[in-house]
């Protein structure tokens, strides 16, 4: 069991400032844990007994959790139960939320296999493509807040909530990035961060604060490696660079090291080819759906042998 977390859900329940949906939460979780008919069939008597046993269970369990808030108690008689069962009613929702954080539900976490693309609807609503050897693990947090962490690539389109809850996407690096509702790419591979928005808005945060944040407007883009560490900022044309979910990625004068790197973290395949080889720029479309299709383009495009062995491609 989490102390922090549960001090925070008393804390606010005392001093009145839980949600409805916090409220109705407990106060679900604690009906779970009492069992609706678990009192069926008992004698007004038995009622009384088990209602005392439970009183003295509180006491002891609230006070492993905040020791001094509560003394010892006498023994009250059958009738005057039903009278301090009603002032227990805040007590009884402490134990509910001790429950809900004891058996709330683990991370969700989805994968996706060399050259494998994953469709996912996450559980408030928002939709994840998930493109090749990646990982998404999701999980709200106590205020209802919405977050993920990414190692690999994904394209995120968020749904807005009625409370504005955020959406936070952990990448490399304490770089993360928060939304309301919008569509756009992240990269994390490697310590390297890129995020291309297209619609909506998004910020960067820099947890280290190395950097300040940077709110990034449609057709932007924010980029940083492990060689520049310095966040950077540039216009782009997000659409094209978006459409390898769609099965065509659109590049502009890109070096094609930087392609090859892509291709072998998403699809497994490795290039072999000289350094100046990579350094040769390409501009044109990534059949994404059948990534062979893109060696024999550039057999063509710059007049090479492009052999393939196994998962490894030699451009001689």
């Amino acid at each position: 069991m989490h102390q922090k977390q549960l001090q925070y859900l008393i804390r606010r329940y005392r001093e009145g400032t839980a949600t409805r949906e916090e409220r109705e939460l407990l106060e679900m979780h604690w009906k779970q844990m009492l069992g609706t008919d678990a009192d069926d069939g008992l004698s007004e008597s038995q009622r009384s007994e088990q209602g005392q046993d439970l009183f003295q269970h509180i006491i002891h369990t609230v006070q492993q959790h905040e020791p001094g808030s509560f003394h010892p108690v006498r023994s009250f008689g059958r009738n005057r139960w039903v009278v301090m069962a009603a002032s227990l009613v805040g007590i009884l929702l402490i134990v509910g939320a001790a429950r809900l954080w004891l058996f709330r539900p683990g991370p969700l976490e989805y994968r996706t296999a060399y050259g494998e693309r994953k469709h996912i609807v996450l559980p408030e609503g928002s939709v994840v493509w998930l493109n090749g050897h990646s990982t998404l693990r999701y999980a709200p947090d106590s205020l209802g807040n919405r977050q993920v962490w990414l190692d690999g690539e994904a394209q995120f389109s968020v749904r807005h909530t009625a409370n504005h809850n955020k959406f936070v996407v952990h990448m490399a690096n304490e770089l993360n990035v928060e939304v309301l509702g919008t569509v756009f790419n992240v990269v994390n591979r490697h310590g390297d961060v890129n995020v291309v928005l297209r619609s909506g808005a998004v910020r960067v945060v820099d947890q280290s604060r190395q950097t300040p944040d940077i709110v990034l407007k449609p057709n932007e883009m924010i980029s940083r490696s492990r060689v520049k560490p310095v966040l950077a900022k540039a216009a782009v044309q997000a659409k094209p660079r978006l459409g390898w979910k769609d099965g065509a990625m659109y590049l502009e004068n890109k070096q094609l090291g930087e392609i090859f790197d892509w291709i072998s973290d998403t699809y497994g395949i490795t290039v072999q080819c000289t350094p100046a080889f990579r350094n040769e720029t390409f501009a044109g479309t990534i059949p994404t759906d059948s990534i062979d299709s893109y060696f024999q383009m550039i057999e063509k495009l710059y007049q090479v042998k492009a052999r393939k062995d196994g998962q490894t491609y030699v451009i001689e």
